[in-house]
Parts: structure tokens; C-alpha cells; sequence
């Protein structure tokens, strides 16, 4: 489903959601994770990297979660929530796909897979997006429970808290 979404052709009289990864938003959720100085760093080094995230013009979901599919009666899956439909890299829609924050190989499995369906040219590519798309979404997440005032804040934050300076010290070098 998704790949067919990817491949859909964009219309200039469509509304998209804006997606982009600020040094702003990325600060917020600094603070918000209160990261170890060197995962701090790490995960600035993705941000910087994300353009090549928000860059492309590929329609997307924006927030392919597993809680947002479900399954009609005849057996055909449906994605539900819509308002961060927008354009850009395929990754931020694969990323959700892999549970947790995922491993590198996990991130090259999905994408060996994804690049059979479609015309993406490079596994290693798209494996890197899928990446970055992983460390973006941690920031996004912790700043929309924080800002809604959601009640799952801190169960999240705990999680990143314990969780990311790992992930982000094994797949930061491997960007």
C-alpha cells in the first residue's frame, strides 16, 4: 500500500503537510530527553543530515504507526490519520514499520525489500534515510506528547532515555 502511495504523482492543488526537522525543534526535544552530552551531539548529527528526509517529492503518509492501520471486512488494509500527509522520503513512512528504534539491519532488510516493489535506485540509500527518519520521529514524538500535555510523556521519555543513547552511538557511526 504504501509503495503505491510512494509512486501516486504529486498535485501542485493538493495541501501537504510540512515536514522538516528544525535545529528549534531539535533543541525542544534536547531539553525534553535530557540526553547524556555525547548522545546530544549524536542526535544532532542526524538532524543534520535529514534534508535529504524532507527534500524529495514522493507523496507519504507521515505517520504510518502501527496504531493507524487497520483492516476492513474483506480483508483489505486501510491506513487512517491522514493530516501529515505530505511529500518527501519514503523512509519516514517505513521507518514505524520496525518496532523499537530498530537495528541497521533491520533498517537494510525493510529497504531491500521496499526497493523490490519500487523504482528507489539504492538499498544503502534508503537504508540511511530509514535511519535518520528514526531519529527525527524520536524527536517528533517527544515534543507532540509534551506540547499536548499526553499522559504517555514520560513513559515515552523514560523509554528514549534508556534506549537512545545506545542506538545512537551504534548507528550514528554507521551514517
Amino acid at each position: 500500500m504504501l509503495a503505491r502511495l510512494h509512486r501516486y504523482p504529486v498535485n501542485t492543488a493538493w495541501h501537504y503537510h510540512p515536514h522538516s526537522w528544525s535545529e528549534r525543534a531539535l533543541e525542544k526535544a534536547l531539553i525534553l530527553l535530557a540526553l547524556p552530552e555525547k548522545s546530544a551531539r549524536q542526535l544532532q548529527q542526524f538532524q543534520q543530515r535529514s534534508d535529504v528526509l524532507f527534500s524529495g517529492h514522493r507523496l507519504i503518509s507521515g505517520d504510518s504507526n502501527a496504531g493507524n492501520w487497520g483492516r476492513r471486512e474483506n480483508g483489505e488494509v486501510v491506513l487512517f490519520d491522514w493530516e501529515r500527509f505530505g511529500k518527501g522520503s519514503p523512509a519516514i513512512d517505513l521507518a514505524p514499520l520496525i518496532k523499537g528504534m530498530g537495528t541497521m539491519r533491520a533498517y537494510t532488510d525493510l529497504a531491500e525489500r521496499y526497493c523490490t516493489l519500487t523504482y528507489h535506485h539504492s538499498v544503502n540509500e534508503l537504508t540511511r534515510e530509514i535511519a535518520i527518519a528514526k531519529a527525527w520521529i524520536v524527536t517528533e514524538v517527544i515534543v507532540l506528547l509534551y506540547e499536548r500535555q499526553k499522559s504517555a510523556f514520560s513513559l515515552y521519555q523514560t523509554w528514549y532515555q534508556s534506549h537512545l543513547p545506545d542506538w545512537l552511538e551504534d548507528t550514528a557511526r554507521r551514517l
